[in-house]
C-alpha cells in the first residue's frame, strides 16, 4: 500500500500539468501568457522565442519581458538577443503583444519591433532604411510563455 501511495504522489503533479495543457488546447486553442502579479500592482510577463525549426525548444533565441502597472496595456519591456538586452516600449495592440526598441545612439528609439500573435508566432521587423514603408517580417519565431 505504501508503494502505491508513493507512486500516486509522483503521478499527481504530472497529471495536473497534462490537464492544464489539455484545457489550454481544447478550450482556447492557445495558452494565456504567464503573468506574475506583484504586490506593488505591477504585472510581469515573460516570453521565450525559438527558431522555427527548433522543435525541442531547448535554446531560446529571443527573450522578452514586459512590466505593466495596474493592468495597463502598455508599459516598459526588454528584448534580449545574442547576449544583449535592449530597453523597449511595450503595448498590447488588439490581440498582439508588441515590443518597440531601437538605437538610442542615433536618436531612433523605435527602429525595430517584435510582435507576438495569440498563436505564439513571433515576428521581428527592422525598419531601418524603409522610409516608413510597410515591410514583411525579417525573421519569424515560435514563442512560449513559460
Amino acid at each position: 500500500m505504501s508503494l502505491i501511495l508513493k507512486g500516486l504522489r509522483c503521478i499527481v503533479p504530472i497529471m495536473r500539468m497534462i490537464l492544464r495543457l489539455v484545457v489550454c488546447v481544447v478550450l482556447m486553442g492557445i495558452c494565456i501568457p504567464v503573468q506574475a502579479q506583484e504586490s506593488s500592482g505591477t504585472t510581469t510577463e515573460k516570453w521565450r522565442c525559438f527558431g522555427t525549426y527548433d522543435f525541442d525548444k531547448k535554446t531560446a533565441v529571443v527573450k522578452l519581458t514586459r512590466v505593466a502597472r495596474n493592468g495597463e496595456k502598455s508599459g516598459l519591456g526588454e528584448v534580449s538577443v545574442a547576449g544583449i538586452t535592449h530597453k523597449a516600449s511595450f503595448k498590447i495592440e488588439g490581440f498582439d503583444r508588441r515590443w518597440d526598441f531601437g538605437d538610442e545612439s542615433i536618436g531612433d528609439p523605435y527602429l525595430y519591433s517584435f510582435v507576438i500573435d495569440p498563436s505564439g508566432r513571433g515576428t521581428y521587423y527592422d525598419f531601418s532604411g524603409t522610409d516608413g514603408k510597410q515591410i514583411p517580417p525579417r525573421q519569424t519565431f515560435n514563442c512560449v510563455s513559460p
